[in-house]
């Protein structure tokens, strides 16, 4: 399964040219524009007898700029900017999201009410010298991916937390319930599951996912589990580039 990447990258290029001098000025554009040259105006005049022109040229290339501001990682799939690529259904109600630019990649799936979607999502990049676990709950956690011995083995662990290069919002926690003996903590969920991971610790090219989403509330009162591309199916690809 490969996911599309329809960005429109494009950078904007003016330069200033007094006399053979040459300054640029470079920004983002807002609609697409060809890779070509365009005289945009041209000035001669004098000045203590010196013939002097001005002009500007505008190119544009292909760089990045995006439509829609990145999203915050918030437990909310409604940003305008993931609405600029396909969304994947991965069944149980769950729908994937994601965006993609220069730095970062994130990943969005909302799922239905009262579900707690935590993660395990195993993840393979050419950068990586091999495919990486990396876990959410009510902790964040990374190991190895062909060693799931590896894991925190109790909550207490303090293996949990020693990540880097990623974040998700997490399931919360959400005081106490002081009537059951002994206490139990309460947990609130967000909306979805929502993950930011850096392209400076992943790398780009062409990433593959597998997701194993559990704890999933069904409209019949039940729960489930999800495996996302099934175990005897490929793994889904994402080019980040």
């Amino acid at each position: 399964m490969a996911i599309a990447n329809d960005r429109e990258p494009r950078r904007v290029e003016t330069m200033v040219c007094l006399s053979g001098g040459l300054n640029r000025v470079q920004g983002p554009v807002s609609q697409p524009l060809d890779p070509s040259v365009l005289l945009k105006s041209s000035t001669v005049f004098s000045v203590n007898g010196m013939r002097i022109s001005v002009f500007l040229v505008t190119v544009a290339f292909v760089g990045t700029a995006a439509a829609n501001p990145p999203p915050m990682v918030d437990g909310r799939c409604s940003e305008a900017s993931y609405a600029e690529n396909e969304s994947i259904e991965l069944g149980a109600g769950v729908t994937l999201h994601h965006y993609i630019d220069e730095h970062y990649v994130w990943l969005c799936y909302d799922y239905l009410e009262g579900s707690y979607g935590t993660l395990d999502l195993e993840l393979d990049t050419p950068k990586l010298e091999r495919a990486i676990n990396l876990h959410v709950s009510a902790q964040l956690g990374e190991w190895p991916a062909d060693e799931p011995d590896s894991a925190p083995q109790s909550g207490n662990s303090d293996q949990w937390w020693e990540i880097s290069g990623w974040t998700s919002n997490v399931v919360w926690m959400n005081g106490m319930d002081d009537e059951s003996d002994p206490p139990q903590i309460n947990f609130k969920n967000a909306e979805a599951r929502e993950m930011q991971i850096s392209k400076a610790r992943f790398g780009g090219g062409q990433w593959t996912l597998r997701f194993n989403i559990r704890a999933l509330s069904l409209p019949d009162g039940g729960r489930s589990n999800i495996l996302y591309p099934a175990e005897d199916m490929p793994a889904m690809v994402l080019p980040t580039d």
